[in-house]
């Protein structure tokens, strides 16, 4: 019998309400032990990134604000005085057991710039080389609510593909994805492996719970990035003993979410990783041409544009159904887009009084979920 292949590079996702106490504000004794756990896989040899939640949090009962009622300029505010103390923290935590914790702030705009993001790739792999441990947050102080990534799932799965990870681990304060919500329903259970995403798993999927920004929709679409970037993905109740380490070691704990076995060019997991900055609705059979043929988008397809966008956007590519199946860099504007949809490529000059492509999105700017 083989042995099982251990992850090298690993990424830990710990969100706000797995770092909070019963009162909502970070709990001390649970970030040393996580620390100290977080350390002791660092001293095995792997390499380490931490995407951590809670500057906000930290900070805000340094101004008198409530986490769970504010604004998104306060939020800005308590996040400005909240993450120079979350990393202080970290660095003093770290520090006592010998290792150089280092401070990684990322906005939507470094994933969706070519030329960042890949300057963000190389700083991060160049701490990772000096045995530094990079610890990666959203610069809440700066992004704005349109903009944002909207939660760490996102953000951590956007680091692992960064970063080359063998594995993400995301902590949280459920045990896993369940066939259910179970709140609602008592026949739920753990669904311990899951190789493909459904729609139906998405529908189920509940929203965001007090006290922390995400929910299991957003892990789902975490895991999907995830598995079609060759990474795997791991939900786990982060207050379970030792559940970093026994993870690593191979033991079945939470839901493991497998990833695709085909690698993906740099240039299709960077797509992946991209902030959608609005969607393209498509009939049956544009979505069949470009799901089963491999062709690009052409105008005659498309049904309805969402969000305004310029040339070069990344968006997402939706059935009418909803469900979204690819993401890609446009060639035209939303307006341009909604003078052409439905229309032959041919109708293009004559429609706008210029054409840049045939395409919407040309196939090698195509990746599919």
């Amino acid at each position: 019998m083989s042995k099982i292949k251990k992850p090298k590079r690993v990424v830990i996702k710990i969100g706000s309400r797995t770092l909070t106490g019963p009162d909502g504000r970070i709990d001390g004794s649970h970030m040393r032990d996580f620390v100290k756990e977080t350390a002791r896989l660092h001293e095995r040899g792997l390499d380490i990134v931490v995407v951590s939640s809670g500057a906000i949090r930290t900070g805000a009962p340094m101004l008198n604000l409530d986490p769970a009622n504010i604004s998104i300029n306060q939020k800005q505010a308590a996040a400005a005085v909240g993450q120079g103390m979350l990393i202080a923290r970290y660095s003093e935590l770290f520090s006592a057991h010998g290792i150089v914790a280092a401070q990684a702030l990322l906005t939507p705009d470094v994933i969706n710039d070519r030329r960042k993001y890949l300057n963000a790739r190389n700083t991060l792999r160049a701490l990772l080389a000096l045995r530094a441990l990079p610890i990666v947050n959203e610069n809440d102080t700066v992004a704005i609510e349109e903009i944002k990534f909207g939660d760490n799932d996102r953000l951590a799965a956007m680091t692992a593909i960064l970063v080359d990870a063998d594995l993400l681990i995301n902590l949280s304060d459920v045990s896993g994805l369940c066939s259910d919500d179970p709140a609602v329903c008592e026949d739920a259970r753990l669904l311990e492996t899951v190789t493909e995403i459904t729609e139906e798993l998405f529908l189920k999927a509940r929203g965001p719970r007090s006290g922390g920004s995400g929910g299991m929709a957003t892990k789902l679409e975490a895991a999907q990035m995830c598995m079609d970037s060759g990474i795997k993905m791991i939900i786990a109740d982060g207050s379970t003993p030792s559940v970093m380490s026994r993870v690593i070691d191979g033991e079945k704990i939470g839901t493991t979410f497998v990833p695709q076995p085909t690698p993906l060019s740099a240039r299709k997991k960077w797509l992946i990783g991209c902030l959608p900055e609005g969607r393209i609705v498509v009939n049956d059979g544009a979505r069949e041409m470009i799901q089963k043929k491999g062709k690009s988008l052409l105008p005659s397809g498309i049904v309805a544009v969402k969000k305004k966008f310029d040339r070069g956007a990344c968006v997402q590519v939706c059935g009418e159904s909803g469900m979204c199946f690819a993401k890609g860099l446009t060639s035209y504007s939303s307006e341009e887009i909604k003078k052409i949809m439905g229309r032959q490529s041919s109708d293009i000059f004559n429609m706008l009084g210029h054409k840049i492509s045939d395409d919407v999105i040309h196939r090698d700017d195509l990746t599919l979920f």
